[in-house]
């Protein structure tokens, strides 16, 4: 393990959240899961573009692994002597912030031991602020209002994992505003047909990016959204520099897309070149003028429900989407180069404790395609919900045969 290496903190879905970063660090790169929340790679953060990773909410820079038993007296040390280096040369107030995974340290000690190290930086002349705990780790959104990624400041993320303290300083957060800007101010956005979240649209251009290379200007990789909606996925695909490729059945949803490009292009100040094509289509039966490198939509999934629907009305469900799933790969399949990816959000439906999803997976190999599966926690498949929801997304890997 390298001491230069990168701690990541996962997002809420920790399962997908830890596929994103192996579909893009899998190969060139040893990962390590720490806890159920935190994972190591052993990559500079610096060389990191957190910006792009939608699944994983902080990024830190791994400054010291120390083998010990769980002990307060210890860990005290240890975070002490860390303190002491990263603030020697810092004479402003400092904002300082402290999240802890996977330790028996209670909430009322946690706050105990900010106050002995607040107490020891005193002693040696600094001047600290110590940002409340109401849990055992900061949200991003504490991280990101006080600034604890930023020169002065200090947010450390302790781990404790195999018999050793991972203690690591943050050096990036999950920018919430400007997630905020690209979902909540664009000019287009119909509640209608779904609400696709930017950070799920980047973990799913993540998941399709697995076996891409540098993206760099007019080679820029081709990415197709055949059911582009209002165009979530295209805006972050436009920002991450791909270049796009949109259709959907709706002329309305087209024109949405149009206008949400035209306006994230004027308000990133991006290449507009990189909007390559937008059309109305049927994506069971329409011709594409270029075959994509990746595909990258939330599909069809099926009627907004707002209250639970019966055992026999998800069947009903699934049976309609899976007709149109179907339909839409094996028109796609001919207009593909073997070795595609695709990331296809797929509907998946509560029923009690359980998911009830498309059985048409079991069918890919049949419609030209292999499932991709990523190491994580708790393997496939990659379900993301949100509490109160009755439709949840799974979202589906595959690659072209």
């Amino acid at each position: 393990m390298k001491m230069n290496g990168s701690i990541f903190v996962l997002g809420r879905d920790s399962d997908i959240s830890l596929s994103e970063i192996r579909s893009l660090y899998k190969d060139s790169h040893n990962i390590e899961i720490l806890s159920p929340q935190v994972c190591y790679v052993d990559i500079n953060s610096e060389e990191v573009d957190f910006a792009r990773i939608g699944g994983s909410i902080k990024l830190a820079r791994l400054i010291s692994v120390n083998k010990s038993s769980e002990n307060y007296e210890q860990l005290l040390y240890f975070t002490s002597s860390v303190l002491e280096k990263l603030t020697e040369d810092n004479n402003s107030k400092i904002n300082l912030g402290i999240s802890i995974y996977q330790s028996n340290l209670s909430l009322k000690n946690l706050n105990k031991f900010k106050m002995d190290l607040k107490n020891h930086l005193k002693s040696t002349g600094k001047s600290i602020r110590l940002i409340p705990n109401s849990s055992m780790s900061l949200s991003s959104a504490q991280t990101f209002h006080n600034n604890l990624d930023r020169k002065n400041n200090v947010e450390l993320i302790i781990v404790y994992s195999q018999h050793s303290y991972y203690i690591s300083q943050v050096t990036a957060v999950q920018d919430i505003d400007d997630y905020f800007n690209r979902d909540r101010m664009r000019p287009k956005r119909d509640t209608r047909v779904g609400m696709l979240p930017p950070k799920l649209a980047q973990i799913m251009i993540n998941l399709a990016s697995v076996k891409l290379k540098t993206i760099n200007g007019s080679e820029a990789p081709l990415l197709l959204d055949p059911f582009c909606g209002t165009g979530v996925v295209l805006q972050e695909a436009q920002l991450m520099g791909y270049r796009i490729m949109g259709t959907d059945l709706s002329e309305k949803m087209v024109a949405y897309t149009k206008e949400n490009i035209d306006w994230l292009s004027a308000e990133y100040h991006l290449n507009r070149n990189l909007a390559f094509f937008f059309d109305v289509g049927d994506a069971t039966n329409y011709r594409w003028p270029e075959r994509p490198n990746l595909v990258v939509s939330e599909v069809y999934l099926g009627p907004p429900l707002t209250q639970k629907p019966s055992l026999d009305m998800i069947h009903k469900y699934r049976d309609d989407c899976q007709t149109i799933f179907k339909m839409f790969l094996s028109n796609l399949a001919n207009q593909l180069n073997s070795g595609a990816v695709l990331c296809l959000a797929v509907p998946a439906w509560r029923f009690k404790d359980i998911f009830v999803g498309l059985t048409i997976v079991d069918q890919l190999n049949d419609l030209g395609y292999n499932q991709v599966k990523f190491e994580s926690v708790n393997q496939l498949p990659l379900i993301y919900h949100r509490q109160g929801q009755f439709v949840a997304r799974q979202l589906l890997v595959l690659e072209k045969i």
